[in-house]
């Protein structure tokens, strides 16, 4: 049916253990699971594994099966529920594991798409092994853009150090496994608590935040104001493009002033949403730090905030 679908093959078993509720159980999964994989027949599958639940509600086949067909018809929470139940249940459950990595890769809430990918990192699948590279490649699993606004759940993760000491020890285990996952990788980078925000944007040469921007920084403040923090650095940053018409020494130092500008932006949106402004300290960079690269094509992706806290 689906590749995260589990098939149960049993050998005949006496009646009575057959009598048995959860035996009742796993006859209905196997009925769900032979209607095969089309859309007109998610409703009745919903409806037998519901059952198999209801005789059996620890039954992790049933949760994790039914977490399919609610994540095919795109009913991501319902379904990231049910994969959490099979996992409460068993907590090496692989497929339940792929399961949320996909949801959450598709939601673009890449830390916990990591996370849960990490955790299914016991079997040889070249497929989910690429896909923790894509996601280790550049930080692209703490980089938040126009197309995956990160919330609280992904922030709170990635400015958690004992967390992100056991994602570390995660991506170690992983590669020990296959050493093809992020070969360039310094395992230690994974502990750094900070994360790159290209979605609080900034036109060219400006410093005016964006209406994508305040609510990104909405996500974060109130991630920021459950935490522990000493402090808080915010760094600006700016694309490489000159300013016309000034010598090459004045356009460098408007850069350096433009990034500066751009970190007060955020360190002033942080403060109206009552995070503590003698924690925060800025850094402007300028176009010597860039994200992606100097090209024209990489622009746009530099002209970004950081945010770190310690």
């Amino acid at each position: 049916m689906y590749p995260k679908i589990i098939t149960l093959i049993f050998l005949i078993s006496p009646l009575p253990l057959l009598a048995t509720p959860c035996n009742q159980a796993t006859q209905l999964v196997i009925q769900a699971y032979d209607l095969g994989e089309h859309a007109k027949v998610y409703a009745l599958q919903k409806a037998l594994l519901q059952q198999a639940l209801n005789l059996c509600p620890n039954h992790t086949d049933a949760h994790n099966n039914l977490g399919v067909v609610l994540e095919n018809e795109q009913n991501y929470p319902k379904a990231i529920h049910h994969y959490q139940r099979a996992l409460q249940i068993n907590p090496d459950y692989y497929e339940a594991w792929v399961g949320m990595g996909d949801i959450y890769y598709k939601q673009g809430q890449f830390p916990l798409s990591l996370d849960a990918y990490l955790n299914a990192c016991t079997r040889d699948s070249p497929v989910r092994n690429q896909r923790i590279t894509e996601l280790l490649d550049k930080n692209n699993y703490r980089t938040a853009t126009d197309k995956n606004m990160l919330k609280q759940a992904s922030l709170s993760l990635l400015y958690d150090k004992q967390a992100l000491e056991k994602l570390r020890q995660k991506v170690t285990d992983c590669r020990s496994r296959y050493r093809g996952i992020a070969p360039t990788l310094v395992p230690n980078t994974l502990l750094e608590t900070f994360v790159v925000f290209r979605n609080i944007h900034f036109e060219v040469g400006e410093y005016l935040l964006t209406p994508t921007a305040e609510q990104q920084l909405d996500e974060i403040s109130n991630t920021l104001l459950k935490k522990d923090m000493k402090s808080i650095q915010v760094s600006g940053h700016t694309d490489i493009q000159i300013f016309k018409s000034v010598p090459p020494e004045e356009s460098d130092e408007r850069q350096l002033r433009l990034s500066q500008q751009r970190a007060v932006s955020v360190v002033n949106a942080l403060a109206k949403r009552n995070i503590p402004i003698n924690k925060i300290t800025t850094k402007g960079y300028g176009y010597t730090q860039p994200a992606q690269g100097y090209t024209e094509a990489d622009w746009d992706k530099n002209r970004r905030v950081e945010i770190e806290i310690k």
